[in-house]
């Protein structure tokens, strides 16, 4: 790669902070720029993903907190115990290797379309899910935007392993209650990344063109925390979880972005209170400066949404308190939104925090092919129901022969490398 390139980055990494952009050492900026530059030109399978990646909209999409770069860095490593660039930016052979990243749209061995199938809607926007990966339950609607950043979250931390691949046909969405299910499988070698139906325009930098910035709003983070509670716990257990989405904001703020809203939707189980436990319970509340709520009723209420203003069970006064002290924790009282529910459900915590990316110096740009950036208008269709869109792109672990072949040099990968 040409030593600006490497000094944009290495520059990039100082002042924006090693700990926000990198993943082991390496930075999102230079696995954008190996895949549009070297990676696209020695591989066409590579030159497809960035295709596709602009078609759906997930070149500016927000997983885990990170880029796209991110993401499908942390799987690639997950899977093949390799980085997909090495320190200098340069393709490593693992990434450069044959096999690797081949796409598709829908799931593997489906029609097109049928694969992903329909989102309902109800009135709100919202639609009603159920699935165990993602502990949602037909009690808890969420909105579409919010689920594909769930899905795309949980695919990237479980590359390798099991993966959510499409939605229940929508001839069976009475049968499970007016709701629709996520189905899983399987998969060691793939990656399905998920998206709303949208329209997409690109820009092109050819080569030593130099790319405007440009103001992208989004998700800044979506992290859901319901694990991180015991059953009658108000902090969470893992205070780590709170440190890193502090970090995050802070600094997004710090490169320039905007923090535009907050929402915080919490959620308890319609459990009710073993009168047995009430005093413990009580202290509890007390000891977290919640003493509103040390004498509400231990009987279970009904399931719903409720306000702030309507605490009169110990089951909402759970999902009040969780909400409230993760917002003190996070120093956002006086910024966030709350949603509070109770459900027959698994507790959830979510924090939603949305914003606009900074605008930020061009680049220069220095490929044989051409860098898109996407920018997005939402499709949604009509009012009732909504279609994803899934795609998939093969990652695979080097096998043995493959391994000694990249050693003696007459892999695919090595003679990809050698020539780039």
């Amino acid at each position: 790669m040409e030593k600006n390139i490497l000094s944009e980055i290495n520059r990039n990494r100082e002042i924006m902070g090693l700990g926000q952009l990198l993943r082991e050492e390496v930075s999102a900026e230079s696995i954008k720029l190996w895949m549009n530059s070297d990676g696209a030109d020695a591989s066409p399978s590579i030159r497809e993903l960035i295709k596709k990646l602009t078609k759906f909209n997930l070149i500016n999409t927000k997983i885990n907190g990170g880029t796209i770069w991110d993401a499908l860095n942390k799987a690639f490593k997950t899977i093949t115990g390799k980085d997909i660039v090495d320190d200098n930016g340069d393709g490593t052979k693992a990434a450069f290797a044959g096999g690797q990243w081949g796409t598709g749209m829908g799931t593997m061995g489906d029609k097109v379309g049928k694969a992903a199938r329909i989102l309902p809607l109800l009135d709100d926007g919202t639609t009603r899910i159920v699935s165990k990966e993602l502990k949602l339950s037909k009690d808890t609607p969420i909105s579409p935007a919010e689920l594909i950043s769930r899905i795309n979250e949980f695919n990237i931390n479980n590359a390798g392993d099991e993966q959510l691949v499409r939605l229940s046909p929508f001839g069976i969405y009475k049968e499970y209650g007016n709701s629709t299910r996520v189905i899983s499988k399987k998969n060691k070698d793939t990656v399905f990344l998920w998206s709303l139906d949208r329209t997409t325009t690109t820009r092109n930098a050819t080569k030593d063109t130099k790319v405007p910035g440009q103001d992208i709003a989004g998700d800044v983070l979506m992290t859901g925390l319901g694990d991180n509670y015991q059953d009658l716990q108000i902090v969470v257990s893992d205070d780590s979880k709170v440190v890193e989405i502090k970090t995050k904001m802070e600094s997004h703020v710090k490169q320039g972005g905007t923090i535009d809203s907050i929402v915080i939707t919490s959620t308890a189980s319609n459990t009710g209170l073993d009168t047995d436990k009430m005093t413990d319970f009580s202290n509890m509340m007390k000891k977290e400066g919640m003493g509103d709520y040390v004498n509400v009723s231990t009987d279970k209420g009904t399931t719903g949404d409720f306000t702030i203003d309507q605490v009169d069970t110990t089951d909402r006064a759970l999902a009040v308190a969780r909400g409230k002290i993760l917002a003190k924790q996070l120093g956002v009282e006086s910024n966030v939104t709350y949603k509070f529910s109770i459900t027959d459900g698994p507790k959830t915590v979510n924090i939603s925090v949305k914003g606009t990316s900074p605008d930020k110096e061009g680049e220069d740009v220095n490929v044989k092919g051409s860098v898109e950036d996407g920018i997005s208008s939402k499709q949604e269709g009509d009012n009732t129901q909504i279609r994803p869109r899934i795609m998939w792109t093969q990652i695979k672990k080097r096998r043995f022969g493959g391994k000694i072949s990249d050693a003696l040099g007459t892999s695919t990968g090595s003679k990809r490398l050698n020539r780039s």
